[in-house]
């Protein structure tokens, strides 16, 4: 017999894997951010040490007009701080603030308890069976992106 499922760690599994297929993790729009902004700040807060707009555009396929109205818009809502490269003075490091961590960690924390409620009510083996196949779907899918690169 398997050990009973707790669904917000379910649901935070879920939106690893969701994330590994598409890189941008949030839902519906909240607090005034556009799912791509809501997007950029977990990005962001996968970079705790701070990345490049150069290297945001490449990881998300956003080009550099649009990585700088995104930034320009989250810096305007103080939930980003950009300081000079020390390694290259023609571009910025992008970091969140604390307001943007704790935003994105609390819209983080909102998405898990809805999702950890919709798969309460899917059910223990319904849930797992969702787990496994999504599993599965994202190893195939990355499989295939490998082939698709060569």
């Amino acid at each position: 017999m398997q050990d009973e499922i707790n669904y917000e760690k379910a649901a935070e599994k879920l939106f690893t894997l969701i994330n590994h297929q598409k890189g941008c993790p949030m839902g519906r729009e909240t607090m005034k951010l556009s799912h791509g902004e809501k997007g950029m700040l977990a990005f962001l807060q996968m970079h705790p040490e701070g990345i490049t707009s150069g290297q945001i555009g490449k990881a998300c396929g956003i080009g550099s007009g649009g990585v700088a109205n995104m930034l320009n818009n989250l810096q305007g809502k103080g939930y980003i701080a950009r300081t000079m490269n020390p390694k290259d003075r023609r571009s910025v490091i992008v970091t969140l603030t604390k307001e943007g961590n704790s935003i994105i960690t609390q819209e983080q924390h909102r998405m898990r308890r809805i999702v950890g409620s919709v798969l309460s009510e899917l059910g223990e083996e319904d849930t797992r069976e969702l787990l496994r196949i999504y599993e599965r779907i994202s190893e195939i899918c990355q499989r295939v992106c490998e082939r698709e690169e060569k």
